[in-house]
């Protein structure tokens, strides 16, 4: 009786013991409240991925919300419940082709248990970040990055007392249009004025993760002030127009792991403070430009680049671009064994780059390029044994090499074809010669290939890519170029009707190629095209009007071309010059020697961006239209050596033109 009695005890103990896991292990539904400020928030925005900027796809994770019956927001993708209370704690909602603007009254601002939100990578078309985000006093990590957020950065803001990461960083590109508005019109953006710097330190004292990279009217003189934050891990001041010498105190932030102070004004030395921050993984201080080498920044103290490498041992990303450095580089950068991100360029390096150097097994970007002097002595140089071909053996994981105007005087090895990763390869002016290697051509990744000015007075030893199938074979393997520029290189052969087929390509520069026979009409389906040089070469025959139908064109450079078939008689002609007026973005246009035989379109007057216009020897007659008056950006008109009429208006006078067009 008592064993059986203990049974059933043992038998009700569990079944309890079991309910209470399963009731514990459900997580309960969310609000009802919460559940309507999210359908609500989200009605109240377009899901647009014209509107969308940046290079990585978006997901429109908010329009599978509520469908088929999941009445459960805490099952939604982005969002996030507390296990216990079934509020919302955590909404990601980065990357998710929001559009639109929002306001205080915004339902978002009703979801008040939040710790986590995340709207990066959307476009909130320019409106101000709303006063309501004070309402989410439980905040420790608020991203705003990215999103198209402006005005001044509202005081409520600083009354999120919980924030650990704050991040309002916006974009930074040379290639956004977005950018260029910033920089003409200077109350674009975020701003930190009032409050400023200083009233953000000094209420949000628990950040570890400040990112203000391209926010406006931040004070230079404030900088001090962060070292108050004593528990930073992370800073990026990147693009903040800052300027002046970069404070000493900040080697007191000694929990630093990242810190980027690039595309700034920084000038004067490198405080030596700096090197202290012994935690550093990740360190940025390039493009802080001055006209002047002397006020440029610099790491010219006693020690200079040695001591920086010597003490921030733990360094994985190192970027010093367009500092001055003006010394060699110290064999002990070999050392820094977790470095996958090294540019040093255009830092008045000189001597051999150190064969120590190439044990940074783990690099996938290096960029040592521009770091030349007059005397070719000094010039940064890769000429001791092996050369590029250790260099290629021995970083393998590579995905970006850059050793432009570094003396490298040798051939391109056989074995660069196995840096299959590689998107980036730029070897320009590096006195390189023979014939590149039909291993190169397995490089499928490439996106970026310069290989321009390996030239020499022997046109045997200048570079060459001659081998059967030549420029062909190029074309057909290396499918994914956006940047060809082979400038020099001793093609001498046709252009393949297959180039027309790399769509991708925004800049194309075959100058001075030996290149010969017709420019194929192919050419006009490359519709991306920004840039594009056939100059100096053997063409002849008419330039097809497909090329006219290139409308993102900026510069187009055809001039002198002769037709060696020909006796060097016969140059390109252009049967109908009226269509020029296609190229509505075309700011350098020059067909110097290109037989066009009739008056000067009108048309040209219509190209309102042009800044050069160069077409002397083209035979072109008549008079000088008085539409080209209405050019007002043109700083060069060639139009030398023609049977033009005297000008009957005075154009240089009016537009303070560099004006060569004598004898016309």
């Amino acid at each position: 009786m008592g064993s059986s009695l203990s049974f059933f005890t043992f038998m009700y103990l569990s079944f309890l013991l079991f309910s209470f896991q399963l009731t514990s292990s459900r997580q309960p539904l969310c609000h009802d409240k919460e559940h309507s400020a999210l359908l609500r928030f989200k009605e109240s925005l377009f899901i647009h991925h014209e509107y969308y900027y940046s290079d990585s796809a978006c997901s429109t994770k908010t329009e599978l919300w509520n469908l088929k019956g999941n009445g459960d927001c805490c099952s939604w993708e982005g969002v996030k419940c507390n296990v216990d209370t079934g509020y919302v704690i955590k909404l990601d909602l980065s990357s998710s082709c929001l559009y639109g603007s929002i306001n205080s009254s915004s339902t978002l601002f009703h979801l008040v248990h939040l710790q986590w939100l995340s709207l990066a990578y959307n476009n909130f078309t320019d409106s101000k970040i709303p006063s309501g985000i004070m309402n989410l006093s439980r905040l420790s990590h608020l991203n705003l990055s990215h999103s198209y957020f402006s005005g001044q950065i509202p005081p409520e803001m600083l009354e999120l007392s919980n924030l650990e990461s704050l991040d309002l960083s916006g974009f930074w590109s040379f290639h956004r249009l977005r950018y260029e508005l910033q920089l003409q019109q200077p109350g674009y953006g975020l701003q930190l004025q009032q409050p400023n710097l200083k009233s953000l330190v000094e209420k949000l004292t628990n950040l570890k993760v400040l990112d203000l990279s391209s926010v406006n009217n931040i004070s230079s003189s404030q900088l001090e002030v962060l070292t108050n934050l004593s528990s930073l891990n992370f800073l990026s001041l990147q693009n903040c127009n800052l300027e002046g010498t970069i404070p000493s105190s900040l080697g007191n932030l000694y929990s630093l792991i990242h810190l980027d102070l690039s595309d700034n004004n920084f000038w004067g030395q490198i405080p030596s403070e700096m090197l202290d921050l012994s935690q550093l993984e990740y360190l940025d201080l390039s493009w802080n430009e001055d006209s002047s080498l002397e006020k440029r920044l610099q790491l010219r103290q006693p020690g200079g680049l040695r001591s920086l490498v010597d003490k921030l041992t733990n360094l994985k990303w190192l970027d010093l671009s367009w500092v001055n450095i003006s010394s060699s580089i110290p064999k002990s950068l070999g050392n820094l064994s977790s470095l996958t991100h090294l540019s040093l360029k255009d830092c008045q390096l000189q001597g051999q780059i150190p064969s120590e150097m190439l044990e940074l097994s783990q690099l996938e970007y290096l960029d040592l390029s521009y770091n030349w002097y007059s005397s070719l002595e000094k010039t940064l140089q890769l000429r001791q044994p092996g050369g590029l071909r250790s260099l290629v053996d021995k970083l393998t994981n590579l995905k970006w090499l850059d050793l432009s105007l570094v003396n490298i005087s040798s051939p391109l090895p056989d074995s660069l074809g196995n840096l299959s990763s590689l998107t980036h390869l730029s070897l320009g002016y590096c006195k390189l010669q023979g014939q590149i290697p039909s291993e190169m051509l397995e490089l499928s990744q490439l996106e970026y290939l310069d290989l321009s000015y390996n030239w020499y007075s022997s046109l045997e030893k200048t570079l060459q890519l001659r081998q059967p199938g030549g420029l062909r074979s190029l074309v057909d393997k290396l499918t994914n170029l956006k940047w060809l520029d082979l400038s020099w290189v001793n093609i001498s052969s046709s252009i393949p009707d297959s180039l027309g087929n790399l769509s991708s390509l925004t800049h194309l520069s075959l100058y001075n190629c030996k290149l010969q026979g017709t420019i194929p009409s192919s050419l006009g389906n490359l519709y991306n095209l920004i840039h594009l040089d056939l100059s100096r070469n053997n063409f002849g025959g008419e330039i097809p009007s497909e090329m006219f139908e290139l409308s993102q064109l900026e510069y187009l450079d055809l001039s002198f071309n002769f037709d060696l078939q020909q006796g060097g008689l016969r140059s390109l002609h252009l049967r109908q010059p009226a269509s020029f007026y296609k190229l509505t973005n075309i700011k350098w246009l020059i067909l110097d020697r290109v037989n066009i035989s009739s008056s000067i379109p009108n048309s040209l007057g219509n190209l309102s961006s042009l800044t050069r216009l160069s077409l002397s020897y083209c035979n072109l007659q008549g008079t000088i239209p008085s539409s080209i008056g209405s050019l007002t950006k043109l700083n060069t008109l060639i139009l030398s050596s023609n049977n033009l009429q005297e000008l009957t208006w005075d154009f240089q006078e009016q537009f303070h033109l560099q004006l060569v067009a004598s004898p016309i």
